[in-house]
């Protein structure tokens, strides 16, 4: 299984401070009014944060992460909608939909990365069988899902790389 990457840290680490320290993540705010349902909503986008991130860490395919992107973009909307109908939370629903739309473009943008590798030809999967007389280095197996991934680099002229 592959390390988490930097984007399952940030948003487990906002997730915890939500979930533990709600206050905190009110700091544009007088903190010391602050109504039990913003603190039960902070929460609970907190649980929803820590969700995502151990969801998108154990299984980052790209349906996984464009999934988690589309709900970050809802998030995100529902915040500047919040701003829009109440004004005394203007400042902190735009800031908590800045931070969703960060993580929904990061999301989009780890996927178009993802795609755009592979249509180069850097890392192919292939047969779980390889053949050790090929030119094609062998770099990795991933043993959970019973694959090998061969590293091969562009030639120049796309649609000319034919060894998988």
């Amino acid at each position: 299984m592959n390390p988490p990457r930097t984007t399952e840290l940030l948003r487990a680490a906002w997730g915890t401070v939500l979930v533990t320290q709600p206050r905190c993540a009110f700091a544009l705010r007088d903190t010391a009014r602050l109504p039990g349902l913003a603190v039960f909503a902070a929460r609970l986008l907190g649980a929803r944060q820590l969700t995502q991130a151990a969801i998108t860490a154990l299984a980052p395919t790209p349906r996984v992460i464009r999934l988690g992107a589309a709900v970050d973009t809802l998030h995100a909307c529902t915040g500047i909608g919040l701003a829009v109908l109440v004004p005394r939370w203007r400042r902190t629903a735009l800031a908590d939909a800045a931070v969703a739309a960060g993580f929904a473009v990061g999301g989009q943008l780890r996927v178009r990365r993802a795609r755009h590798r592979q249509a180069l030809g850097w890392l192919v999967p292939v047969a779980t069988t390889t053949n050790t007389a090929s030119s094609s280095p062998s770099v990795s197996t991933d043993s959970s899902r019973n694959r090998s991934f061969t590293l091969q680099l562009p030639t120049g002229k796309p649609g000319t790389d034919t060894a998988r």
